[in-house]
């Protein structure tokens, strides 16, 4: 039986970006190997999960999105997986969307990291750490590191991680064009490299010493090649974040969200705003380097 300490509990689900992402063999179970380093920011998506006995199984309503509330959902997937192991009551689930969708900042793995996490916790289920993560590997290659977040090496195929020092402080301004771009046909597009190169490890060694211009020096994006020859409009906004004053520009995972990293919270700030008026039907939010995974809304 499962135990109910409070009704409700209220929970973050941080964005993503990635410092360095390099796509190499693809694997017996088809997906590819890779070698990643990721970092969680402080835009968030929040989900409000309560036991509601009135309900005959999963309630699940989205905010300020218009994504699937089914089956095809993570959110829902999780919770499919979390029956197979646990009783779990009926539950309603509202998300407020924050994180764009398909948008290469692990918005729906980091729901379904918030949702496992949240429901072990809401009914103390009590799972330990390494269970959590085999949970959360089983729904998707992103949503271990979403559980435990901070920064992390990310390798096989995104599961196995090594934790690292957190990015120091900056500010990170991400601009989310008016579409998506599909994590499928990117992998399909890319040429996989045979050996991962240095650069993901000098990243981790910066970080260890905290210099941000070292960190910078090393990030990467194998998928940019592909995701820029398809959307050009991609290579020239890279070019106008940098006319700015960014340290440096890059891609986002499959994309198509373009991150720009700025010392100056002042500088950053003015730019959203001229970016604002430059192009309204884009998504922009100003964030800074968060140092750690799903957890309690505070």
């Amino acid at each position: 039986m499962f135990r109910v300490r409070d009704k409700t509990i209220k929970v973050e689900a941080p964005a993503k970006i990635n410092l360095y992402l390099d796509v190499l063999e693809k694997r017996f179970d088809g997906y590819h190997e890779v070698k990643m380093v990721m970092q969680t920011v402080s835009l968030c998506d929040r989900l409000t999960i309560s036991v509601d006995k009135s309900l005959e199984d999963v309630q699940l309503e989205v905010i300020n999105a218009d994504i699937p509330e089914n089956d095809d959902n993570l959110i829902i997937k999780s919770i499919r997986l979390l029956q197979e192991y646990y009783q779990i009551p009926p539950l309603k689930i509202v998300v407020d969307k924050e994180i764009p969708v398909a948008a290469g900042l692990a918005g729906g793995s980091s729901d379904a990291a918030a949702t496992i996490w949240g429901i072990a916790e809401l009914l103390e289920l009590q799972i330990k750490q390494e269970q959590l993560a085999y949970l959360a590997s089983e729904i998707g290659s992103d949503v271990p590191f979403c559980l435990l977040g901070g920064t992390s090496l990310a390798e096989g195929r995104g599961e196995k991680l090594t934790n690292a020092s957190t990015l120091p402080q900056c500010y990170i301004l991400l601009v989310k064009p008016p579409f998506g771009v599909s994590t499928g046909q990117v992998y399909k597009a890319v040429n996989p490299t045979d050996e991962a190169d240095s650069r993901a490890d000098k990243i981790i060694s910066a970080l260890s010493k905290g210099s941000l211009y070292k960190v910078i020096e090393n990030m990467y994006n194998k998928m940019e090649n592909v995701v820029f020859g398809w959307h050009p409009e991609l290579l020239d906004l890279t070019k106008r974040l940098l006319d700015f004053g960014a340290l440096t520009v890059r891609m986002s995972g499959s994309g198509p969200t373009i991150f720009g990293v700025f010392e100056s919270y002042l500088d950053a700030y003015n730019v959203k705003k001229s970016l604002l008026k430059e192009m309204p039907e884009h998504e922009i939010f100003l964030t800074t380097p968060r140092d750690k995974g799903v957890g309690k809304e505070h």
